[in-house]
């Protein structure tokens, strides 16, 4: 709060840290801020008003002085200042306006009021410590202490562990042993794992690495060749029946019989492909009297 003397011009005070609205962090130093952004509320007052004269001056790191005069101080009381200018956040600066004579015993290191108060106060002479301030202090010292309620013996043991439940000789003693057994694991371990030779090396963690790069890389590669359940169903439509190989009767074949066109024309038995026009495969017909069909050959 800034202490303001009331209806007296040429009062500077600083205004802001003014930082910028977009990142909440930036001071802003070149803002343009007029007397009509900076809006001064009085003390009973219902609205603000305009600062009566004169903007404000950036200093250092987003701060600015402006100068009132008396027409901006003229209500004693609470005042306070705020200004909102385009690109930095609001900034709110509250003052008090005392008269001058409060102002002067408020502020001044000599003067009268000083004179009177006295270097770290040995003037107050008058201020007396006699048996009456004594007996008031012991009196709320005693009362003070009469509300004090501190623990009994029987609470205390209440909130604490139970006698049988101390450690015994024995247990410490066992507790030693073990503390003995760490220390010499810890000794051989040494310091920052010092005496630790059994482990690898980093030449043979290394070399482990290298096998587990390579057989990775290997093991990729092999299930990488295995055929897809597609590549493995196209295959076996190219399986000859007869099984063993590739090619001749396959199990393609066979199944064009049943599903494609088939055809019997001078004594040729023909099957085709898939668009039920081109032949696939032949046979010959044979037929008996009456023109049975006693056998078919394919080719």
């Amino acid at each position: 709060m800034i202490l303001l003397k009331q209806s007296v011009a040429s009062q500077e005070i600083l205004i802001g840290p003014f930082l910028d609205d977009s990142d909440g962090k930036t001071a802003e130093t070149g803002l343009s801020i007029a007397n009509t952004d900076i809006k001064i509320w009085k003390a009973g007052g219902t609205s603000e008003a305009s600062k009566n004269s004169g903007g404000a001056t950036h200093v250092a790191g987003g701060r600015y002085t402006a100068v009132l005069d008396a027409t901006d101080t003229d209500t004693l009381g609470s005042m306070e200042i705020n200004v909102h200018v385009a690109g930095a956040l609001p900034v709110r600066r509250e003052c008090l306006v005392v008269t001058a004579a409060a102002y002067d015993v408020l502020t001044a290191a000599t003067g009268d009021a000083f004179a009177r108060l006295g270097a770290a106060g040995a003037g107050l002479t008058a201020l007396p410590w006699n048996a009456a301030w004594d007996a008031e202090v012991q009196s709320e010292c005693a009362d003070a202490l009469a509300a004090y309620d501190p623990p009994t013996n029987a609470e205390m043991e209440a909130r604490t562990i139970a006698a049988a439940d101390y450690a015994t000789a024995a247990n410490l003693a066992t507790v030693d042993t073990v503390v003995d057994a760490i220390l010499v694991d810890t000794a051989e371990i040494g310091a920052a794992g010092a005496g630790l030779t059994a482990l690898a090396s980093a030449a043979n963690l290394a070399t482990v690495a290298g096998y587990i790069d390579t057989e990775i890389g290997e093991i990729a590669a092999a299930i990488a060749a295995v055929p897809t359940a597609v590549e493995n169903a196209d295959a076996l439509l190219g399986r000859t029946i007869s099984g063993g190989a590739n090619g001749g009767r396959t199990v393609t074949s066979a199944l064009r019989a049943l599903r494609n066109k088939t055809s019997i024309a001078a004594g040729t038995f023909t099957v085709c492909q898939e668009d039920d026009s081109t032949p696939a495969w032949t046979a010959t017909v044979a037929t008996a009297a009456g023109d049975p069909i006693t056998s078919i050959d394919p080719t």
